[in-house]
């Protein structure tokens, strides 16, 4: 009648369940159990539109206590549903469940179970684990296979119940029903995530089953039991290769499959002498996950691939072509773990096309792809290719070209780590310097970067490597007062105080590099010389009183520079062959002392502090 009266209101469905429940209060205090048994159907009914049915706590516990079976079995489904850790009348069911579990009729006991499973409380699970315990043998498989299920939920509410029913426990993994024998591996194989080592003594009695039971389910999770427990007992590597090897190869179950290599490639059993063919047996049936067009499936072997890189990586490679599919795939998860699979195996022949295929995901018209996705992709490229200090780099000029690319077309936050990598490369690679300041050279006037310096994701911050490096290597320009004048041009109002202060480096060393190249004291120099200098004061003045203390330092250090420098051609000897201020004097302060090189990091540590040095006076 309520599921007929709900189908007829559904325009006044609000109004209608409340009359029901109205009508529910006054039936749950009705003396007849089964008006009583009623009405709580009808409110666990009604709980699935979400109401309230805790008011009726008291009621559900009269009706659990019915002798009708129909009765019980409702207050026991109404307890499951409605029944909380803080219901206040769970107490009162501790004696009527204890009087169901030892009940001669099977079905009490069965429902009782049932519902146990769902309230346990530490409470219940003390009083009841006895009771619950003694069911472990009971004449009926159901019961037995349900009473071992629960005890699962009582060791989770009740430890302590684990050491007494551990015996009994470990009967059932002997038990004439397969039933009971597979609820009871569940539920050691749940036990041994917390504590693995209290479970090798049944190692035995496990790989019996192992090798004997036919039950695919069960043998997932009797292999999963054997993953955490190899680790512990490396002599059972050895000896679960054989059945194993056997389930890979004959075995058309893809979920078995997989759990046999997952075992064998993390259960440490690949360490075992003489399982290298073993290791080429599950890259090789791999290989059929991804021919099966099923995403779960190919999610997985990438998965395993990528544990079997860690021992095997000469095997991975050969799943090179499928791996990169998958970096392309539609399913961002399987991207995700398609593109950290490749960066783990780079060559010196794949990389290149590893690296194109990757960039290309980054264009405008590539994939649709999420802000942290984009920075992951950028991140372990650069991994990728750094990987034992560049061994897979053969040409550094396509490196740095790449790097170039990547602040330009990320359009997300990687500036410091492309700032970084660049500067890497170009105090350590000398035979790169040549190709590289150039092409930094012209970073530094892009106008899509400089006018939204202030943008994260246009990666100003490699501006700061990018005039670092044009000061630093300007013989590398070819025409260095271009560069200089592009560098004035810019915005330079926009860029972060560290790129300023790199700039504000570099400007006097490519000026410097300009001057000292100059051939001849004419008229005409002298005068290229004036207005180039008085470009440089305009610019520089206006950081004199900037708000960044070293940025404020280096503008005033140069506008005196260039004051002597302005002096120095307004006073010079028409009749002299060269200018020794911008010959001499400003290489020696600029450009003389030769190139950084690199050191490492612990270089400083490995130095002693002097003696007679006091550092903190």
């Amino acid at each position: 009648d309520l599921i007929r009266g709900l189908r007829a209101n559904k325009k006044d469905e609000k109004r209608y369940i409340q009359l029901a429940i109205a009508e529910c209060r006054r039936e749950a205090k009705s003396q007849d159990v089964d008006v009583k048994a009623g009405a709580i159907l009808k409110l666990t009914y009604l709980a699935m539109f979400g109401q309230d049915m805790a008011w009726a706590s008291f009621a559900t516990v009269e009706v659990m206590a019915s002798p009708k079976f129909v009765n019980k079995r409702i207050g026991y489904m109404a307890a499951a549903q409605g029944f909380r850790q803080d219901t206040d009348v769970l107490m009162l069911s501790t004696n009527q469940m204890k009087k169901d579990l030892a009940s001669s009729n099977a079905s009490d006991g069965s429902i009782a179970l049932s519902a146990l499973a769902d309230i346990a409380t530490p409470d219940l699970a003390r009083d009841l684990s006895h009771d619950v315990i003694g069911m472990l043998g009971h004449s009926k498989a159901s019961v037995r296979k349900k009473a071992v299920l629960v005890m699962y939920k009582i060791f989770l509410q009740y430890p302590e119940a684990l050491r007494s029913s551990y015996p009994k426990l470990r009967e059932r993994l002997e038990d004439t029903d397969q039933s009971v024998v597979s609820a009871t591996i569940n539920v050691i194989t749940e036990l041994s995530r917390r504590n693995p080592k209290n479970y090798l003594t049944l190692a035995p009695i496990l790989f019996e089953l192992l090798t004997t039971s036919t039950n695919n389910w069960m043998l997932i999770k009797i292999i999963k039991l054997f993953a955490t427990l190899t680790p512990l007992e490396p002599r059972l590597t050895k000896k679960l290769i054989t059945p194993l090897t056997d389930l890979i190869q004959s075995t058309p179950a893809m979920s078995l499959l997989y759990e046999c290599i997952n075992t064998v490639i993390s259960g440490d059993i690949l360490k075992a002498p003489n399982s290298d063919g073993l290791a080429r047996l599950c890259n090789a049936k791999l290989s059929d996950f991804f021919e099966q067009g099923d995403q779960n499936l190919k999610y997985v072997a990438i998965i395993a691939l990528t544990k079997l890189s860690e021992t095997h990586p000469e095997l991975v490679s050969s799943h090179q072509a499928e791996i990169l599919a998958c970096v392309d795939d539609a399913d961002l998860s399987i991207r995700l773990r398609a593109l950290e699979l490749v960066c783990l195996m780079p060559t010196k022949k794949s990389l290149p096309d590893v690296v194109k295929r990757l960039v290309l995901q980054l264009l405008p018209n590539g994939l649709n792809l999420p802000d942290q996705h984009r920075r992951g992709l950028v991140l372990r490229l650069i991994k990728m290719c750094r990987m034992d200090n560049y061994k897979h780099i053969d040409n550094f000029d396509w490196y740095i070209a790449v790097l170039v690319d990547l602040v330009k077309i990320s359009k997300v936050d990687v500036g410091e780590e492309l700032r970084q990598e660049i500067l890497n490369v170009c105090v350590r690679v000398r035979n790169v310097r040549e190709f590289a300041v150039p092409t930094l050279a012209r970073l530094l006037h892009s106008r899509d970067i400089l006018e939204h310096a202030d943008d994260p994701s246009r990666n100003a911050a490699a501006l700061q490597t990018a005039a670092w490096a044009v000061g630093e290597y300007s013989s590398h320009l070819e025409d260095p007062r271009q560069t200089l004048n592009n560098m004035l041009a810019a915005p330079l109002g926009k860029l972060a105080s560290p790129i300023l202060c790199a700039y504000l480096q570099a400007i006097p060393k490519l000026f410097t590099r300009w001057a000292s190249e100059m051939e001849e004291n004419s008229a005409g120099a002298r005068s290229e010389l004036t207005l180039q200098i008085e470009k440089l004061q305009r610019t520089i003045a206006k950081f004199a009183t900037f708000s960044d203390i070293e940025v404020q330092q280096r503008a005033l250090e140069l506008v005196q520079i260039f004051e002597v420098a302005a002096q120095v051609v307004a006073e010079a000897d028409a009749d002299a062959d060269n200018l020794p201020f911008f010959s001499e004097i400003l290489p020696n302060l600029y450009l003389s002392g030769g190139d950084l090189n690199p050191i490492a990091p612990s270089a400083q540590a490995a130095i002693a502090v002097p003696i007679e040095l006091d550092l903190d006076s």
